[in-house]
């Protein structure tokens, strides 16, 4: 703006008419609309133009719009928090005050066509079925989050038409046999993560969604396949079809999270490929998003360590431990599906705020989730020294640093399997075991980065170097996690999807080493054949693939050019095609 240019005024929108107070004034109304012009609206007086009859219940409504509602004190009253962090509703009834009033206005007669009504008051225009639900579930979304409160009062609540299917209810299962179906979960779900402390009690689970879910991760996990597991994956199919017409909730999101740790069907006829393949997770996370949940760790550190450990916020607690265990979830999935090494931001910096693990050792869930978030921090610090060398130019010193990063992280993950082991959780040997699988899957990353997704200041031989500094770890620590998992006597059969694939590849190395060098696999690993033999009787299609690797031979690339420039060890074998040869396993058809 130059300093000739004065500023322009904002001019007024005046109507073509006149209320016979306007007249009075001679002057004409401005902003004209049902409820009369903008000068009576202001100075409170009566408006010739305004509609007859409409007058009373709007003084009532806007009397409590224009009452001064600060922000921070609106959305804390919305959450349950006060202006000072502490629980209290001061502005709670206010606010319902506000929506029913303007339920009322919306469904008077004649007040469908009113533009200054939100449109979720509105009945629907084909069968009307839209919105007829908001009164009441307003009062339950407004102790919830801020987020679906908001969800509601601005219209875009729809009228839930899912139908799902509940077993009990259709006599698949009887009350009996539908609790001890439920201890049954929450003893197998247990060794993977300890799911007991955000899910419901027997007597209080009744949503039928969240129902067939536990019956099927039961019937999934067992031994044997009948008429009674083909029924469940029938109602299964036909509540997953009801998702996209139902709203968010939280049973919702709890059996969905149930599905994604749910073991391989008996009939399921291929080993999975991917953490999350039929997006289970991701629409978890996606719908708590949507139902508000990302907004329950705000409210838990403003609550405080006393205050979740008391009744009062047991519920914020709850909600705060699902969305941790949804995001590290996801976060699990993105490591373990992703060809090259990168390690996506964790829940770590959001647990440290939240939990102190010295507050919470009584608790198994978050300490599950504690010590899960510590190793993702230690993956991402390794990941980001690998992610340099892609867009940094290569040189032989480099490799020194990440080699001492490297060694780092081999002492840091064997401190914190100890960790591990002295909190007694029930998942710790699952998460042991998935550390020493992980230091087997980095360098399988670490190859496919270097030989793929690396562009070319990387020559071959340098490649070849880096080669030689992972190679004795696939060999070492595909030996220590068989042993883990045959000493643990982890069940393969009630593990999540993906975790069976995850256990092959360390058989598998094992294997092509020992028919590398002319030698048998019991004396590279005593306990592979014990090992072989819980992967058989995990799964039916594990044998085949078992088959499969027995048949295969490692490649002629596998052994270097000239034999004079080393001994014969398992330095010999090149990791980069151990990850084509894996996934040529995979794929194979039982």
């Amino acid at each position: 703006m130059t300093e000739n240019t004065q500023p322009t005024k904002r001019q007024r929108t005046r109507g073509f008419i006149a209320c016979e107070a306007c007249q009075r004034r001679k002057s004409r109304c401005e902003m004209v609309i049902l409820e009369g012009c903008h000068r009576c609206r202001t100075l409170r007086t009566s408006c010739s133009l305004a509609r007859s009859g409409s007058r009373s219940s709007l003084e009532t409504a806007n009397a409590v719009q224009e009452r001064p509602i600060p922000m921070d004190s609106s959305a804390a009253s919305l959450t349950g928090d006060g202006a000072d962090g502490s629980s209290g509703p001061p502005l709670h009834e206010a606010w319902m005050r506000r929506i029913e009033n303007m339920l009322k206005l919306a469904l008077e007669p004649g007040g469908g066509d009113r533009k200054d009504i939100p449109r979720l008051a509105q009945p629907g225009a084909t069968d009307g079925a839209d919105g007829v639900d908001t009164v009441l579930a307003v009062k339950e979304l407004l102790q919830q989050s801020l987020g679906t409160s908001l969800l509601m009062v601005t219209g875009l609540n729809i009228h839930d038409r899912s139908e799902f299917v509940c077993p009990v209810e259709r006599g698949l299962v009887s009350w009996g046999q539908f609790c001890t179906i439920h201890s049954t979960f929450l003893s197998r779900i247990a060794s993977t993560v300890p799911l007991r402390y955000i899910l419901p009690d027997p007597d209080q689970l009744s949503d039928p969604f969240l129902r067939s879910c536990v019956v099927d991760y039961v019937f999934a996990g067992d031994a044997t396949y009948n008429e009674a597991h083909a029924d469940m994956r029938r109602i299964m199919a036909n509540n997953l079809a009801c998702l996209k017409s139902a709203n968010p909730s939280i049973p919702l999101i709890q059996g969905l999270l149930t599905l994604s740790l749910r073991p391989l069907a008996r009939d399921e006829p291929r080993l999975p490929r991917k953490p999350d393949e039929e997006d289970y997770l991701s629409r978890a996370v996606s719908m708590a998003m949507a139902f508000g949940l990302d907004d329950a760790p705000r409210r838990a550190v403003r609550a405080g360590t006393y205050d979740l450990q008391s009744e009062a916020y047991r519920g914020v607690l709850q909600q705060t431990l699902l969305w941790c265990t949804l995001i590290q979830r996801a976060a699990w999935s993105d490591i373990l599906s992703t060809p090259s090494f990168t390690c996506r931001p964790s829940a770590t910096p959001l647990l440290s705020e939240v939990f102190c693990l010295s507050s919470w050792t009584a608790h198994p869930l978050v300490t599950h989730l504690v010590l899960e978030a510590q190793y993702f921090g230690l993956v991402s610090r390794l990941s980001a020294e690998f992610q340099a060398m892609r867009i940094e130019e290569y040189h032989p010193s480099r490799m020194d640093s990440i080699e001492h990063a490297w060694e780092e992280f081999d002492r840091a993950s064997a401190a914190w399997r100890e960790r591990v082991r002295s909190s007694d959780i029930s998942s710790g040997h699952w998460l042991r075991g998935i550390s020493l699988a992980m230091q087997i899957l980095i360098p399988f990353k670490v190859t496919t980065d270097m030989r793929v997704c690396i562009p070319s200041p990387i020559k071959h031989d340098e490649i070849f170097a880096v080669f030689e500094r992972l190679i004795p770890n696939i060999f070492h620590f595909s030996q220590a996690f068989i042993s883990h998992c045959v000493v643990s006597e982890l069940q393969f059969r009630h593990a999540p999807r993906f975790l069976l694939t995850l256990c092959v590849m360390p058989y598998a190395a094992i294997t092509q080493v020992a028919r590398l060098h002319e030698a048998s696999v019991e004396a590279l690993c005593p306990h592979a054949p014990a090992f072989r033999q819980m992967l058989s009787s995990a799964h039916p299609a594990v044998a085949s693939v078992l088959a499969n690797t027995d048949k295969r031979h490692p490649p002629t690339a596998w052994k270097r050019p000239d034999p004079t420039e080393g001994g014969v060890g398992s330095a010999d074998v090149v990791p980069g095609f151990l990850v084509e040869e894996f996934l040529r396993w995979i794929e194979c058809d039982p």
